[in-house]
This record gives structure tokens, C-alpha cells and sequence, in this order.
């Protein structure tokens, strides 16, 4: 959700405080713009396999060389709230897209779209800017419903899931949905709707 290029895996000591034991050993692994937190449980499930297949001959030969963790540069990850997986239309695309692959394969993302609570499975930031205010529509194609994002950057919505409907690509959303032309403003930030 942070738009961080990698994350990892590490084996180290146990101890009475939260991430403070001495690190064994450690393998980076990239995170890519088509991964999300699926995909990443599980590459980090399979570098951490690996890794621990490595670390364990020379842990019980005592060859580890374990290195003290350093308490400044600790940082926890709470619970995601219902507040945090309401995506906020005025981030740009990029963070939009960030968050809905960080909220995949669950809670998933939401807005409000067109006066609906709307789950947010799969967005593609486009390569062009516009004019347009944030959560408004850029443009209606046949298969593609692209939006204006904050600092004038434009994504387009792949799939998502209406309150009260099933999950749907956007063209079966666009059949319903007539009155989303250029310049309306589709998004909002929901509070005239909830």
C-alpha cells in the first residue's frame, strides 16, 4: 500500500519484546506492479522456505553470525481498519492502484462510485494526465471507464463489485450504468450517500 519497491523475509531469535531478537539471516524479495498482498503471502512463503532451508545447516553447525536488530528502525503493522480500505479518489493513480493490490485478495478497496458503496478489485494506471477534478470521468470507452485521479493522473477501473451485486468487469458495469459521461463527477467522498 506504501508503493514500496521490496519487503522480506527474516529468521532471527526469539525474545520477550516484539521484533527485537538478533537477526540470523535475511533474503529481499521485489515486489512487482502486478503483485498484490496475495501474490506477495505467497513469494514470501517460498523465500521464507528457502531461506530457512539455507539458514537451519549452518545454525546447528553454529556458523550463524547473528546481527543485533536495531530497536529505531523497528516498525509494527496494525490490523487494517474499515476506515483504511476506503480509497481516497484524490490520491493519485499510482497510490490508488497501490492500495487496491495492497487490499487484494482481502478486505478489498472501496469507493463510492456513482452514489454506491463499490469494491475495487483491479484498476490500471494509464500514462496520460488531464484537467479533470479527482473522481471524475475522463472518458467512457466500451470496455474501459477511466477516471481522473489527484495531480491530474488518470487510471481506469477493471473489475469491481457494487453493494448488492456480484463481482464484475467493467464492461457489465458500463451496461447499467448510461449517465457516466466525461466530466461527471462519479466519485465521491460519500457523505450525501452513507
Amino acid at each position: 500500500m506504501n508503493g514500496d519497491a521490496e519487503t522480506g523475509v527474516t529468521i532471527m531469535y526469539m525474545v520477550k519484546q516484539m521484533d527485537a531478537g538478533d537477526i540470523i539471516s535475511q533474503v529481499k524479495v521485489p515486489i512487482t506492479s502486478q503483485d498484490d498482498s496475495g501474490t506477495m503471502f505467497d513469494k514470501l512463503s517460498l523465500a521464507g522456505r528457502d531461506l530457512l532451508m539455507t539458514t537451519l545447516p549452518d545454525l546447528i553447525a553454529g556458523q550463524v553470525n547473528p546481527i543485533a536488530q536495531n530497536e529505531a528502525e523497528v516498525v509494527f503493522s496494525p490490523n487494517i481498519t474499515r476506515a483504511q480500505e476506503r480509497l481516497d479518489y484524490t490520491w493519485t493513480a499510482r497510490e490508488i492502484d497501490n492500495h487496491v493490490r495492497g487490499l487484494r485478495p482481502a478486505p478489498i478497496g472501496n469507493l463510492i462510485l456513482d452514489g454506491l458503496v463499490t469494491k475495487i478489485y483491479d484498476v490500471t494506471v494509464l500514462d496520460e494526465t488531464t484537467d479533470l477534478q479527482p473522481g471524475q470521468v475522463v472518458r467512457v470507452e466500451k470496455h474501459a471507464l477511466v477516471l481522473a485521479a489527484g495531480q491530474g493522473t488518470v487510471y481506469q477501473i477493471n473489475q469491481l463489485k457494487p453493494a448488492g451485486k456480484g463481482l464484475m468487469d467493467i464492461t457489465a458495469y458500463l451496461n447499467g450504468h448510461q449517465n457516466l459521461q466525461p466530466g461527471f463527477q462519479a466519485i465521491t467522498d460519500g457523505a450525501d450517500h452513507e
